[in-house]
């Protein structure tokens, strides 16, 4: 339509006249060009979608150029139109390129807001460099954390699929839950929270089931890799039966913990291995009794 537009304002000047004594755009594009007289309705057309395309991409070769007052008018509608028209489209494809990974936009505004917050607090350099390497650490996390959000838009069956194949390195490594209740386990997965240490920190999780993911840690005096678990006698409600041992780091550790409250709320609905999980309780309080 602006190429419609732009040569209806060249031939409405010669229709208007009786011809084309008024020099126009077209006139003078004959004039210079020596393209002899105008015989056919297709050939101003296809001058006109040069002409359109040509300002739409911002191009402008200069080989046409408005002549009179209403051509000017329209040259200029036709070009403020023609830059909205690019800025939303590189608006458009820079937002889809930001947001094509959620993850790492969501980190590198994180990684900003840092930087900042060192330069405005005036942080030494070993601090600073310490909560640089945690916040690249994180951002693993974050995005194993993401794809784990996405059970609760399933149904029961694919979040029983896709818990008991994504879980299966986590919560399969607990002992005493082998051979539960798939959808059981489906319920204390999605009760899983990620946790990550930094090194030589020592791990603030209580009460909890901690299984580690990521990392390298030690705790009363035994060494823990990837599947490691620890805090198995959450199950006891005896504190004083309780090991409140905690794990130093050696690495980054990236851990998943389950708390007491969210494991006795999943056997409420599920009393089949409430009973199960019974025996192993009443098992565990006798070995740390005697």
């Amino acid at each position: 339509w602006i190429a419609c537009l732009w040569s209806w304002a060249a031939l409405s000047r010669c229709r208007s006249a009786g011809g084309c004594p008024e020099a126009t755009w077209l006139t003078q594009l004959y004039e210079e060009k020596d393209h002899g007289t105008l015989e056919m309705i297709w050939q101003v057309y296809s001058i006109g979608m040069h002409f359109a395309i040509m300002t739409v991409t911002s191009i402008g070769y200069g080989d046409i150029t408005p002549q009179h007052q209403m051509e000017y008018v329209v040259c200029i509608a036709v070009q403020l139109l023609g830059g909205g028209l690019w800025a939303y489209i590189i608006g458009s494809a820079c937002g889809v390129v930001a947001t094509c990974d959620e993850s790492a936009y969501r980190h590198r505004q994180l990684v900003a807001q840092l930087n900042n917050m060192i330069t405005d607090s005036r942080l030494s350099k070993d601090l600073a460099v310490r909560l640089r390497c945690f916040f690249r650490e994180a951002r693993r996390s974050s995005g194993v954390e993401g794809f784990r959000s996405l059970l609760s838009s399933l149904s029961n069956k694919m979040k029983g699929d896709l818990a008991s194949e994504s879980s299966r390195g986590w919560l399969y490594g607990v002992w005493y839950l082998v051979g539960a209740n798939n959808e059981f386990l489906v319920t204390l997965s999605l009760a899983l929270h990620l946790r990550l240490f930094s090194p030589r920190e020592l791990t603030t999780t209580t009460r909890c089931l901690q299984i580690l993911n990521r990392g390298m840690a030690a705790i009363s005096g035994r060494l823990m890799v990837k599947g490691s678990v620890w805090g198995s006698d959450v199950l006891l409600n005896n504190r004083q039966l309780i090991d409140n041992s905690r794990a130093f780091c050696f690495t980054f550790c990236e851990l998943y913990a389950l708390s007491k409250g969210a494991l006795d709320q999943a056997r409420e609905q599920y009393p089949e291995d409430s009973a199960r999980l019974r025996k192993v309780q009443v098992w565990l309080a006798l070995r740390r009794c005697i």
